[in-house]
């Protein structure tokens, strides 16, 4: 009876022992993410206070530098060696010819992180104490060098361990991508300039990012014809989002001349997702998530993979395409559009027929970039393609044309922050537009 009594407290001593300890690990990890949650939070309300400062800096107006200093210094008299005119012509792609904004990107320059924020606020007090009176701790070990990850793109995070930032220990950062250096696919439901540009674009991207994507409009292979071609896929994607329930035709022809490249057609754009199980009808109106995307025919997984990186939704549909991309890839999409088609067709297959040429072109457009937090103006943009002999499209080279379609401004972008306490970690992504306050939010998702 005691042996038996012995073994029966045994195993519910054990198992309440093991109870416990599920418990309290349960308690701490539920503390830990709500912690880790609210870091999170502190990491997106912080890069939004720098994109409000941001719009501050776009709004800052630099003059025409190389034009003052010409009239300044090439009056009646001259200065000795230099020409009658006054100032040497400086490059076009340096000369600002009507100045402009300084295209300073402060949220690549700027770092949100916990270990940056130490460096200013320091941790808190009794945190210190605490690691200073620790007998086994020992004195604080001095603070590690911070250095940065993926300094030239747009995730920053410093190399710094797990530490206390308030009065509890763990850390944040967050990534700041800008979602007006990507196509927005709203924008093919705009006026005839806008809804050229943007469907040139995404023919650009579909044919020229890469051959191996090839399949994917192949409809031969496919026997149950779920692949379309690319005009199909842009003809679909104006179903999804125009107002009416007609299917689209589309011309490819008045891309040349930028007109619209869409009319109406005589079918039911309803007809192939009322096929499907379950069954469902083109939305109708602009699309307020990019998983939307998914649900238009010929917007397969496949196909999202390959390019659904570089579209978006959440840029207005009337903002332009900023030329500040650190992707090859949305580069020559740049490149190709900007190229004005109507006075030599053939252009486009020249510039891609002479691989030299190519990336002598790109070469010089990262040069311009080469800090990552310095923007590059749409003249200067345009002056690397006039310096190469390449032609360029009257709508952009024209000052203040209502027609042009590229800039180099953003007003949208996208806050992918990560809040982590001990081993939990809590990850948010919002997307963010001006405003006269911190920024609209546009889109909330917690992880």
């Amino acid at each position: 009876m005691v042996i038996t009594a012995i073994a029966i407290l045994t195993a519910v001593a054990v198992e309440f022992s093991y109870r416990s300890r599920v418990e309290a690990r349960l308690a701490a990890n539920a503390r830990d993410q709500l912690r880790a949650y609210y870091l999170a939070r502190s990491a997106v309300s912080l890069t939004r206070l720098v994109l409000h400062f941001q719009r501050q800096v776009d709004a800052i107006q630099i003059p025409n530098i190389a034009g003052m200093l010409g009239g300044l210094l090439g009056g009646a008299g001259g200065i000795p060696g230099m020409p009658a005119g006054g100032m040497p012509q400086l490059p076009g792609a340096l000369s600002g010819a009507a100045g402009g904004s300084m295209h300073i990107r402060l949220w690549d320059v700027i770092p949100v992180d916990s270990g940056t924020l130490q460096l200013f606020i320091g941790p808190a007090a009794d945190s210190l104490d605490a690691d200073f009176h620790h007998a086994d701790k020992g004195p604080p070990p001095p603070p590690e060098p911070l250095g940065l990850q993926g300094f030239g793109g747009h995730a920053y995070r410093l190399n710094a361990p797990n530490r206390a930032f308030g009065d509890f220990e763990g850390s944040f950062h967050a990534e700041v991508h800008d979602e007006e250096s990507k196509i927005n696919v709203n924008a093919v439901n705009q006026l005839s300039a806008l809804a050229a540009a943007t469907s040139m674009e995404l023919l650009t991207l579909m044919h020229w990012k890469d051959q191996k994507w090839d399949f994917l409009f192949q409809d031969d292979d496919d026997p149950q014809h779920l692949k379309v071609s690319r005009e199909d896929v842009l003809m679909n994607l104006h179903d999804w989002i125009d107002a009416d329930n007609s299917t689209s035709t589309f011309n490819p022809v008045a891309l040349t001349n930028f007109s619209d490249p869409f009319a109406t057609g005589f079918g039911d754009e309803d007809e192939f997702y009322q096929r499907l199980d379950p069954r469902y009808r083109a939305k109708n109106a602009l699309d307020d998530t990019v998983d939307e995307l998914h649900m238009i025919h010929g917007f397969t997984d496949e196909f999202m993979a390959a390019f659904g990186d570089r579209f978006t939704v959440y840029s207005a549909p009337t903002a332009l395409l900023n030329v500040n991309t650190d992707d090859p890839g949305q580069q020559l999409v740049n490149i190709i559009v900007a190229l004005d088609t109507t006075r030599d067709p053939s252009i486009v297959q020249e510039l891609l027929g002479s691989p030299m040429l190519l990336q002598t072109v790109l070469a010089e457009v990262q040069m311009l970039r080469s800090f990552s937090f310095l923007g590059l103006s749409v003249q200067s943009f345009l002056a690397v393609l006039t310096a190469n002999k390449l032609p360029v499209n009257p709508f952009l080279s024209t000052p203040n044309s209502p027609n042009a379609f590229l800039g180099d401004t953003s007003q949208t972008f996208t806050i992918k922050a990560t809040g982590e306490v001990g081993d939990v970690e809590s990850r948010i992504t919002s997307v963010v537009r001006y405003d006269d306050n911190l920024g609209k939010l546009l889109y909330w998702r917690e992880e």
